[in-house]
């Protein structure tokens, strides 16, 4: 909600409230904008090395792995948010709390508990898929995306419920209809746009990830992604290796493309 203020009050709010703005933009916005200039057209511009195969195949990796993460994080994730909005029950903190739990460990913690859980108590489940080692596979990735994009998703989607008007559910119960064709014939429906923009946002989260990668999937020995990197890992690999020369005009190229997952995420929100 706006709040509309008198005109000889608007100067003195603008010139408090825009201070915080720019200062915010300052230390959040310009060192990534700047990275951007430098990468694509400024000193450090390499078109060779940002549009080169490895990049591209590193781009298309990271894509693809976080669309599918985010993809099952909707799936399992949408059910959990429209309950944990809707009803009370005992242990509902508990169980928020361990849906937060990978927002609140060093993201590493992560890609050590996968690997720990899938060399010991899950690797006959592994051998059964012909599968000897999860380590630097895609489906390691894949999972380390999903673990740490679902809150965001979960979160998301709790809010978006909370806010929606049960009067139609309401309605829908009295009647007669069941809890569940309630859930899938009138709340989904209701919540396309809610789900198209969380969709979004866990994917941009799915796309920065790096520290749970690092550990399960510095890269992919199975095909068709044999050999390549994720992103951020091969951002962080040229920076070992070469520095700025050689990690700013592919940090240059992700950021592009984190732009126009951005300007997807707003044009969603302002659709609502």
């Amino acid at each position: 909600m706006c709040i509309k203020i008198s005109w000889g009050d608007s100067m003195n709010y603008k010139v408090f409230f825009w201070l915080f703005i720019a200062l915010v933009l300052i230390i959040v916005a310009v060192p990534i904008l700047y990275v951007g200039y430098e990468g694509s057209i400024g000193r450090y511009s390499n078109p060779q090395l940002s549009l080169s195969q490895d990049v591209i195949r590193s781009i298309v990796l990271t894509l693809v792995s976080s669309a599918i993460a985010t993809l099952i994080a909707l799936v399992l994730g949408i059910p959990v948010a429209y309950y944990l909005a809707r009803y009370d029950f005992k242990g509902k903190g508990v169980v928020e709390a361990l849906v937060d739990l990978p927002a609140s460990v060093p993201h590493p913690l992560i890609g050590v508990a996968i690997l720990l859980l899938f060399s010991e108590p899950l690797s006959p489940a592994l051998q059964l898929l012909g599968v000897e080692s999860i380590s630097y596979t895609f489906y390691a990735l894949v999972l380390a995306l999903l673990i740490v994009s679902s809150p965001i998703m979960i979160r998301t989607m709790v809010n978006n419920f909370k806010a929606m008007d049960p009067e139609p559910e309401i309605a829908a119960l009295s009647l007669g209809v069941s809890r569940v064709r309630v859930f899938f014939l009138i709340t989904l429906p209701m919540s396309i746009r809610a789900i198209l923009n969380s969709y979004a946002i866990t994917f941009a989260r799915a796309v920065s990830e790096f520290g749970s990668v690092s550990i399960v999937a510095y890269y992919i020995i199975n095909p068709p992604f044999q050999g390549t990197k994720q992103a951020s890992v091969l951002i962080w690999d040229l920076f070992e290796s070469g520095g700025l020369g050689k990690a700013l005009p592919v940090s240059a190229t992700l950021l592009a493309i984190s732009l126009l997952v951005l300007a997807v995420i707003r044009i969603t929100e302002a659709k609502q």
